[in-house]
């Protein structure tokens, strides 16, 4: 059976804007600051770039899309994400903040 043409559109788009967001999400730094492993990657390349088969072998990425041509297509989509320009890298349009002391901006209130 085959979707028609207009449903299959928007699923498309659908799963786009999926894509989207979880990549931009792995490049957060909610999440940066929290996952060392795509840290280590950033810091080997002295452009933060990260190759792009490594993060489409990541679970959830996979779960939403095994083309690579729809998860470049999403990364050219992002303004928080871009492509190396050979195509094969992506990184954040700005790099991590510095992660905050949380400690510094804590209050410890006792009660009596």
């Amino acid at each position: 059976m085959e979707i028609p043409r207009k449903q299959s559109k928007g699923k498309a788009k659908a799963a786009l804007a999926k894509i989207k967001t979880q990549l931009e999400f792995y490049f957060s730094d909610s999440n940066l600051w929290k996952d060392k492993f795509l840290q280590q990657e950033i810091s080997k390349s002295p452009d933060r770039y990260v190759p792009v088969h490594i993060i489409a072998s990541f679970k959830r990425i996979k779960d939403l899309c095994t083309d690579p041509g729809l998860i470049l297509h999403a990364i050219r989509e992002s303004d928080k994400l871009e492509l190396s320009p050979d195509g094969v890298h992506l990184r954040g349009v700005t790099p991590m903040a510095p992660q905050k002391n949380m400690d510094e901006h804590t209050v410890y209130v006792e009660q009596q």
